[in-house]
């Protein structure tokens, strides 16, 4: 009776982490449950043993299109993330080393457009940045150093 008590238990809490994911138009998808929390900046993922989850990560809308998709290895977003608009279009394209940014970073508007480009270092802007109008126009450039903006010409060399 106490183990049938303790499972109802468990059941009704995960139920309502659902419901409440549920409620946001948002359902997260995999063969397990997880928990995911923000350390420092980093999303950790675990299983329902507390072991670092190591696998792909789907969320997806209300209506069923997919809305994002991640690798995690070791319970931190590790290589590929995508992010889709509700409507299926891509909105977002990155990369992840350890649970933080690393490589280029795009995204995009509704119309399939490029928005913004920027490279990313250990979680820390670093090269070229750049952002576009809806009509794929460059609407500013910039240029940064481990996340900090440097002065830089319309090529991008730094100046000295």
């Amino acid at each position: 009776m106490k183990r049938l008590l303790i499972c109802l238990t468990a059941v009704f809490y995960c139920g309502k982490a659902f419901a409440l994911s549920a409620e946001s138009g948002v359902t997260i998808t995999t063969t397990k449950n997880l928990y995911c929390n923000k350390e420092h900046g980093i999303t950790i993922c675990t299983t329902h043993k507390f072991e670092p989850y190591t696998g792909i990560i789907k969320e997806e809308y209300s209506n069923g299109h997919l809305k994002m998709m991640a690798y995690f290895k070791n319970g931190k977003a590790n290589g590929l993330r995508k992010e889709y608009y509700e409507n299926g279009q891509l909105k977002e394209e990155s990369f992840y080393k350890n649970g933080r940014l690393d490589g280029l970073v795009v995204s995009y508007y509704k119309n399939g457009l490029l928005e913004e480009e920027a490279y990313y270092k250990d979680g820390k802007i670093d090269g070229r940045w750049k952002l576009y109008d809806k009509n794929g126009g460059i609407t500013n450039e910039k240029y940064f150093n481990d996340g900090t903006e440097t002065v830089a010409d319309s090529y991008g060399y730094q100046r000295q």
